[in-house]
């Protein structure tokens, strides 16, 4: 089935300022001393994400619309209990000056997550 978007949306992402340029660009999330998660945006729509957690880097791709930002990763970083991978994740990040917010995350067998444990807000760092 079909979703219909409400025209009053489409026309509010229009009238929202474009974000920066954000190919070619970095980004880092400093959730403790010493750790951070990186996201590289390469001017070929593709993207990588690293995980100090697990030391593993994640490719995918991205697109832009408006201010919002779209990665796509074909598999998680994070392996379940079984030691399979989930996926795919698409994240969902608001762009707002020189800063990103994740806002939703979602791997298509789960409802998405939409709430975080502390914000997760990426500043640009290239």
């Amino acid at each position: 089935m079909r979703r219909l978007v409400p025209l009053g949306l489409l026309l509010g992402v229009a009238a929202c300022a474009p974000p920066p340029d954000l190919a070619g660009s970095r980004w880092e999330w400093r959730f403790a001393p010493g750790l951070a998660y990186t996201l590289d945006l390469r001017a070929d729509s593709t993207a990588s994400s690293y995980s100090p957690e697990l030391n593993e880097t994640t490719e995918g791709t991205y697109a832009v619309r408006g201010d919002t930002l779209y990665v796509y990763e074909p598999r998680s970083a994070f392996p379940r209990e079984d030691g399979r991978y989930e996926g795919p994740w698409v994240y969902t990040y608001l762009v707002h000056g020189g800063t990103l917010r994740l806002v939703r995350a979602r791997d298509g067998e789960r409802p998405p997550v939409t709430v975080f444990e502390e914000p997760m807000v990426y500043t640009r760092t290239h």
